[in-house]
């Protein structure tokens, strides 16, 4: 038997009351279906910041779009020295929302499964939040690119044209027109989704083969490991075709990476700070749009840009530690694990 979000409720809500009355498990039910109707980016960024135990500069996302659906929903919810009923609430409205099937779910996913990369955030394991995100960012980017071409035959095959022969009322040969209108436009958006597909897949192929990076404009072999671990991201991004990214990202990477690693497939890890050290001003502009929205949600290139604002060779990991994206900055990846987040972040600034 598969269990959905609301089955869970109770057990969940037990973090705040060990018992829920029946009555309350409703009322906040009720708050969070409506809540979850939303699909205003910025104020599900303000609820994964909730769900974390991060401050919400945004008070109106707080307190009117949020809270106010609980006091709505139920006279006696309580408004003040709230923040562990908040955070809890938070927690299960996104186990809830990433169940509906929304256009902004891949978003989400992809921001809370950005906000753990430097161990910037504990949560609360008892509401699977994150497990959600990341079990959503695996189907998703597998769905969008499925094309099956037998699926498409039956849909022509059930919706064959008009018997010429059969006379018909002027009202239903109209209908049947802008029935077949319909059609027509469904599998043309059809087949420009497996033109995409296949685009998308050749493109990526002759990079893997040409061995260059279109980014610095070299040969991988040239630019070696550490050069490349932005510059395979940024490529692969721009061979991207889809608002969701590649399931097989981090396998194409680590194939990237081993060309630049003259073949070998073991590397040696290094630190994000270490990384974007070894880079000057210019290079660096050339992985981050300075007018993009950086945050906690993208760690990798919220410090390619603080780094901007500091002379080479200055020390400016405690400046990064001050900021909303906390996290070590100085702990140590394989390559591919820090690629595989720039590429993920360049995808959540890309559905921004």
């Amino acid at each position: 038997m598969i269990y959905k979000a609301k089955d869970h409720l109770a057990r969940w809500y037990s973090l705040i009351e060990l018992q829920p009355d029946a009555e309350i498990l409703k009322a906040r039910e009720k708050a969070i279906k409506k809540i979850i109707k939303s699909d205003d980016k910025k104020f599900w960024l303000d609820i994964i910041r909730l769900s974390l135990g991060v401050t919400v500069k945004n008070t109106s996302n707080r307190e009117e779009k949020f809270v106010l659906e609980f006091k709505s929903a139920d006279p006696n919810f309580q408004i003040e020295n709230n923040d562990n009923v908040v955070k809890v609430l938070a927690s299960i409205s996104l186990c809830f929302k990433l169940e509906e099937d929304s256009t902004i779910n891949y978003f989400i996913a992809l921001a809370l499964n950005n906000s753990r990369f430097l161990n910037q955030y504990d949560y609360e394991k008892t509401i699977p939040f994150y497990d959600y995100g990341i079990k959503y960012l695996s189907s998703s980017q597998n769905d969008i690119r499925n094309f099956d071409s037998d699926s498409l035959q039956v849909f022509i095959e059930k919706h064959k044209p008009i018997n010429p022969t059969e006379v018909l009322e002027l009202s239903k040969i109209v209908e049947i027109i802008n029935e077949q209108r319909e059609n027509i436009g469904h599998i043309i958006d059809l087949l420009n989704n497996s033109n995409s597909v296949l685009r998308e897949e050749s493109n990526v192929s002759w990079w893997l083969l040409g061995e260059y990076s279109k980014t610095l404009n070299r040969p991988l072999k040239e630019i070696g490991v550490l050069n490349s671990i932005a510059a395979v991201a940024k490529d692969l991004y721009d061979l991207t075709e889809f608002e969701h990214g590649f399931q097989s990202a981090e396998q194409l990477l680590h194939k990237a990476l081993s060309i630049a690693n003259n073949g070998k497939s073991s590397f040696d890890k290094t630190s994000l700070y270490d990384f974007i050290n070894s880079f000057d001003d210019d290079t660096i502009k050339k992985w981050i749009n300075e007018e993009n929205e950086f945050s906690e949600f993208t760690p990798c290139l919220s410090a390619f840009k603080l780094r901007l604002g500091f002379d080479k060779g200055d020390d400016w990991s405690s400046a990064y530690s001050k900021q909303n994206w906390n996290g070590n900055i100085k702990q140590s990846f394989l390559p591919v694990q820090i690629s595989l987040e720039i590429y993920n972040e360049l995808m959540l600034q890309c559905n921004g």
